[in-house]
This record gives structure tokens, C-alpha cells and sequence, in this order.
């Protein structure tokens, strides 16, 4: 959606991330795509390297400024 700022943007699905999480490489993408993702793959979509979801890193910062500044 061109109305998504780009910082709020999945890099997988390209939608509003609703709770974003840190993958071990640095990516951030929405906890519910990477957990999508892991069920059928058990590595980084990015990196290929194995990781689970305790690997993942909850970003409160950014979810909080998101919900400030989209409906």
C-alpha cells in the first residue's frame, strides 16, 4: 500500500506491520509473517541461517510510534 511508510512496511508481505520483530540479521518484519515463515522453514528468509522464533527481538519502540501515527 503506498500509504505505508516504509519504516512500517513487512519486507516479505510489503503491508502494515502489526507487531514488529528483529530477526537476527537486523531485518524487522511482523511477528505474525516470520511465524508464518518458520512453521514451514526453519531459517531467515534473508540469510538462510537457522533460527527459531526465541531468536526474534520484540521492537516496542517502533510498534508504539506506529500505532501513534496510523490509524
Amino acid at each position: 500500500d503506498d500509504d505505508i511508510p516504509s519504516d512500517f512496511e513487512d519486507p516479505i508481505t510489503y503491508e502494515l506491520m502489526r507487531d514488529p520483530v528483529k530477526l537476527p540479521d537486523g531485518h524487522i518484519v511482523d511477528r505474525r509473517t516470520i511465524e508464518i515463515h518458520l512453521l514451514n522453514y526453519n531459517q531467515n528468509p534473508f540469510t538462510n541461517q537457522l533460527m527459531t522464533m526465541e531468536d526474534v527481538v520484540p521492537q516496542p519502540v517502533l510498534k508504539q510510534v506506529e500505532e501513534q501515527h496510523l490509524p
